[in-house]
């Protein structure tokens, strides 16, 4: 079961970067980046026999929250889109999986860049699992770290 949530990417991503700073981090995660190219315009590379096909690019990010032991039956997704133009970066490709990036890249870029379109979603296993992610959920509301 798949729920969006009221939470914004830069609320979970906040949290996560104060929970880690604490030392005592209850969650796992993992963060991924993709460039996908769309169907609209044409994208230049640096490469021009490279241009064929390719059209305006998206940068995709996703970060995956999950507890720690993997046994409550939850995980919080935080997926974010930035369109980028008609061309990709110098040094990226499109490609067909995701790159996995650490925490400070994905908020660098995806988070502080403000263009991008975020939301952010949970999903339990069970039933059971979600007043065990409840606890989550407020503690990012809270802002618990107070920073």
């Amino acid at each position: 079961m798949e729920y969006d949530l009221e939470l914004t990417p830069e609320q979970v991503i906040g949290w996560l970067r104060d929970e880690i700073a604490t030392g005592s981090a209850r969650v796992n995660w993992r963060a991924s980046l993709q460039y996908l190219a769309g169907d609209d315009v044409e994208v230049q590379t640096a490469d021009p026999e490279d241009d064929a096909g390719i059209h305006a690019v998206s940068k995709v990010g996703v970060m995956e929250i999950s507890p720690r032991d993997g046994s409550e039956g939850w995980a919080l997704r935080v997926h974010i889109s930035d369109s980028i133009g008609d061309h990709l970066p110098e040094d990226k490709s499109v490609s067909d999986e995701p790159e996995e990036i650490d925490l400070e890249d994905y908020y660098k870029q995806l988070i502080v860049p403000e263009s991008a379109i975020g939301h952010v979603s949970l999903n339990l296993a069970s039933e059971r699992a979600e007043p065990l992610s409840g606890r989550l959920i407020a503690d990012i509301v809270s802002n618990r770290h107070g920073r």
